[in-house]
């Protein structure tokens, strides 16, 4: 996996190709993600999402 980047809730949803709905659902579930604030996650919430989930295709 290349460097891990601060990605939107949009970016991460045409990543997975996922709607926005499914997209709440799992981050809901990911422990310790903490908020979502300034319009991107964090790398490290990116790689927590990608850990949880599984990283992209």
């Amino acid at each position: 996996m290349s460097e891990i980047t601060a990605k939107s809730k949009k970016e991460l949803c045409n990543e997975y190709k996922i709607s926005y709905r499914t997209l709440k659902i799992w981050t809901e579930k990911v422990k310790g993600l903490g908020q979502y604030i300034g319009g991107k996650y964090t790398p490290l919430q990116v790689r927590k999402i990608y850990e949880h989930v599984g990283a992209p295709e």
